[in-house]
């Protein structure tokens, strides 16, 4: 799995913004700001894989387990929410 800024916000103020970990850039939560490293859950959109879309499972209000089937099951995709958009377009028309 791959996860925009706050809108209003400038990069360095935004939870989107990369933090450091170690020396190295690693995505945040865009809604807490959590650093997303191996030891956090967390879910970036399978459609458009954008590195500054993540989101922890907190934030989503999705379960553990919840979360271990999305991870285990190839066929559960999470989207972000423009995406989510995109596709419930695409499949109504």
């Amino acid at each position: 799995m791959s996860g925009a800024p706050a809108v209003g916000a400038s990069a360095a103020y935004s939870p989107a913004a990369p933090k450091k970990l170690d020396n190295v850039a690693v995505p945040v939560c865009t809604v807490c700001g959590t650093p997303v490293s191996a030891d956090v859950r967390a879910l970036q959109c399978e459609r458009c894989g954008d590195p500054n879309k993540w989101k922890c499972i907190g934030c989503l209000a999705v379960s553990a387990d919840a979360y271990d089937m999305l991870i285990a099951c190839k066929e559960l995709c999470w989207f972000c929410h423009e995406c989510s958009e995109d596709v419930v377009k695409i499949k109504d028309d």
